[in-house]
Order: structure tokens, then sequence, then C-alpha cells
């Protein structure tokens, strides 16, 4: 019999973090072999108005972000990375409240490079066609190709990196567990083998929803302005990400027409996630049945 709680995970640095209707948790292999268990936090189900379609989503994102980032400045630090001099004398300076303010600013740079180089790059590059392009959907069309070749681009080059290699293994082991769990299955290495890497509602697909869905709205906005067009799409992002995480859901339905949409994904998928081992996935299912109520 199938499961119905909905869980999802994060490759980590030699770990996998994983969210379940029980815990967040996350699993880290040692060098010494041991396994090392951390639960992050509680489940806290959304409450109020972030309980509601578009709004939830938005919710989901940043609780996402902000557990994903915990969990990897712990995997990093648990694997010889030591806190920067701008860490010590933030500790230093503001104490207990050191860990969320270094968060804060984190998350803030990664949002602003994200954007930068997805969003607000393809918009000036492609703005010097606007003498010869004189459709805005087309230049949105062109706009949004030049978004995909650049994340395409980006991650390729990542992955030639031996340390993100292993990190793209966890991915795919961490796929394999929920695909276990979700299958009904006990969470066992042998069980775990045999399915795909590649997960349907994978962040990597989240992330192609947004790009094309993006490409999409802004193709009814005017390119006059090439300053107001990046600004807009800096104020829409929330509203654009809350939208494709209802999308990413509705990819996990069974039809003709969700399959089709899944394939974009799906296809990112073999250049974000490698085939696991089995330590790899012993990893993944400790921390899947560490989230959950039911293993």
């Amino acid at each position: 019999m199938s499961r119905c709680a909905s869980v999802g995970g994060q490759a980590l640095i030699e770990g996998v973090m994983m969210k379940g209707d029980r815990a967040t948790s996350m699993v880290l292999r040692k060098e010494d072999g041991f396994l090392e268990e951390i639960i992050l936090e509680e489940a806290a189900p959304a409450k109020g108005i972030w309980r509601y379609p578009i709004i939830r989503g938005i919710y989901a994102l940043y609780s996402s972000m902000k557990t994903g980032v915990k969990a990897l400045d712990i995997s990093a630090q648990a694997f010889g990375e030591e806190d920067s001099s701008f860490d010590s004398w933030m500790k230093d300076k503001f104490g207990d409240k050191a860990e969320s303010i270094i968060f804060l600013l984190t998350l803030l740079t990664s949002l602003l490079l994200a954007f930068g180089l997805f969003m607000a790059l393809p918009t000036f590059l492609i703005s010097f066609l606007r003498g010869i392009v004189k459709s805005p959907i087309l230049l949105s069309l062109m706009e949004g190709s030049v978004k995909m070749l650049l994340l395409i681009v980006y991650i390729w080059t990542i992955s030639k990196q031996k340390d993100i290699h292993r990190v793209f293994q966890y991915h795919g082991a961490e796929h394999k567990a929920v695909f276990t769990y979700e299958a009904g299955l006990p969470l066992t290495v042998e069980n775990a083998r045999k399915f795909s890497r590649f997960h349907p509602r994978c962040g990597t697909s989240f992330i192609v929803f947004v790009f094309l869905i993006s490409a999409l709205f802004f193709s009814f906005v005017s390119w006059t302005s090439v300053g107001m067009r990046i600004a807009l799409k800096l104020l829409f992002l929330p509203l654009l990400a809350g939208i494709s995480y209802e999308a990413l859901k509705f990819t996990a339905r069974e039809s003709g027409i969700v399959v089709f949409l899944r394939k974009p994904g799906l296809w990112l998928q073999r250049l974000t996630t490698s085939e696991p081992d089995d330590q790899q996935l012993e990893v993944a299912l400790k921390a899947l049945e560490l989230s959950v109520y039911e293993s």
C-alpha cells in the first residue's frame, strides 16, 4: 500500500536532509563510517493564510530555504569547513542573534546572486535585440531560452567538481528513498536501489516551472524599460514561486498532460542527480526514517 504523507529532502555534503510529517532531520556519514543523526526541527504545518494555494508555496519555499541553509552549514562544518572571520566577528558582536542574522544575510545574498544571473542578466542581454525583434512574446521566449541555457551551463560546470558530484549522488539517493517510501515498501537499501533517481517533485523541476511560468507571465509585460522589467521580475518573484509550487503539486498526478509537463524537469535532473552507492542510499533512508511517523 502506498503512503500518503508528503516527504521531500535535500542533498548535503556527505549527507541528506529529509522533511516529513514527523520532523525535519538530517543524517551525515562521517569519515569513520558512523552515521550522525540530527533532528533539525519538529514538523510545523502552515497555519492561517499560509495554508491557502499560491501563498502556501511562498511559505514552503521560505521554510525549505531556511532549513536547507542550516543543514548545509551543519554539514559543511562537520567536514572541516571552519567559520569564516566574518562569522566569528558576527558571533562576537551579536552573540545568540548572530546565527539568525548570518542566515538572513546568506539567504539574501544567494537570492540576489540567483536573481542577477538567471533573471536580470537574460533580460539585459535580450534587450539589445529590441530594435530587431518587435514581438514582446518572441522576446520573452528568447529571454526564457537564455535563462535555461545559463542554468544548464552553470549546473554542468559545477557537476565536474568532485565534491559536487558526491552531492549529486546523495541527491539521487534522496529521490530513491522517497520513491521507496511512496511505494509503501520497507525502507531498505535493496528496495531503494531499484527505483529511478529522477523524481517528478524535485526542486529541479520547481526551478524549471519558475522559468517557464515566468516566461509566460512576462510575455505580457512591455520591453520599453529594461530597468522596470527587471524590477517587476523581483516584485512578482514570490507570486511566481507560489504558482510554480502549485504546478509542481499538480504534476504528482498521473495523466497525459502531466507526463508531458514533467519532462523538462526530469531531463534537467540528468545533470543534478547521479546514481548513488549503497552507503549513500543507507544515509538517505535513515534520514527519511527519522522524519516520518511510519517507516
